[in-house]
């Protein structure tokens, strides 16, 4: 998801859906990675949520300090990765929402 020429934040949201009794699974990949994305530079963000009253559905909340800098996670190992490890965990496809931030706190 290329967002060319965006050099404010961005970030995603994806809503992952995993097969039936698996979502606890999908959210601990998905957590377990959060602390080496962290270490990438310039990522804001990456929170991992459960649904509470769907508990196979699991947000994923993506905040980067640009374009260029989600599209650099977007090619790193440790996203391959870990598209890998959900795949078999998922029920399909995840829907991906691009987002430019607008305010809040931070």
């Amino acid at each position: 998801m290329a967002m060319s020429n965006q050099t404010s934040p961005v970030g995603m949201l994806v809503k992952f859906t995993a097969r039936p009794g698996r979502g606890g699974d999908l959210a601990k990949v998905l957590a377990d990675t959060a602390d080496q994305v962290a270490t990438e530079p310039d990522t804001l963000m990456w929170q991992v949520d459960r649904q509470a009253d769907q508990p196979d559905v699991v947000f994923l909340d993506e905040r980067y300090s640009s374009a260029d800098a989600l599209d650099a996670h977007n090619t790193t190992d440790l996203n391959q990765t870990t598209r890998a490890a959900t795949g078999a965990l998922m029920a399909g496809p995840p829907e991906v929402f691009p987002l430019l931030p607008a305010g809040g706190i931070r």
